[in-house]
């Protein structure tokens, strides 16, 4: 039984984007979080790119669409408006069910991403004999989320896609409390450093 290398199959790498989209309500800043609340997921903005387009377009669509607003890049941050990016690795070929935590991090109560390959359909729960042996070592997938800062110049967050159950403006405290994951939180920090000192950290 042999099996090809891990080091021969290239690694997938892929990448997203999204952003912090804030107001200023008097001496209050609040920021947008789309969530599904049954599952415990209160989050950041964000998706994949459509073909052809740039890192920035990807964000200002992906906003628009999950959030219902009309989103501009505020270039504060730093020139391209950019506040921080997250990257992580989950399984080839496996679809993540849990929101992921960078490389060498933790995360308190969480679990590795749980992936569907099709291997637990098998009433055996082990593959033939001959596609064991045929079967590749694989390496992860290779991620990167982009995060701007970004400012809502319309629309209305009752009009958000499906992609969330609920979509709302919170007090920016108040917003990173709720925040499921410790990667995403870090990102809202550096998008209040670059609110309220006009920079934010890299």
């Amino acid at each position: 039984m042999s099996e090809v290398p891990a080091a021969d199959v290239p690694a997938a790498e892929v990448w997203a984007a999204g952003g912090v989209v804030y107001r200023r309500s008097g001496a209050t800043i609040e920021v947008v979080l789309v969530a599904r609340p049954r599952e415990g997921l209160w989050a950041l903005p964000k998706g994949k790119p459509h073909a052809g387009e740039s890192i920035e377009q990807t964000a200002l669509r992906e906003v628009r669409e999950e959030t219902g607003l009309e989103v501009a890049i505020d270039e504060r941050a730093d020139s391209a408006g950019k506040i921080g990016s997250i990257r992580y690795t989950y399984p080839r070929g496996g679809r993540q069910r849990t929101a992921p935590t960078p490389q060498g991090a933790s995360q308190r109560g969480s679990r590795s991403p749980v992936t569907t390959d099709g291997a637990a359909e098998r009433p055996t729960g082990r593959a033939p004999l001959q596609e064991r042996a045929q079967k590749p070592l694989q390496k992860p997938v290779q991620k990167v989320v982009h995060h701007f800062l970004m400012q809502a110049h319309g629309g209305d967050t009752a009009n958000h896609d499906a992609e969330h159950d609920m979509v709302g403006w919170y007090d920016i405290h108040e917003a990173a409390k709720r925040m499921t994951y410790p990667n995403e939180r870090a990102i809202l920090e550096q998008a209040h450093a670059a609110l309220e000192h006009g920079q934010a950290t890299p």
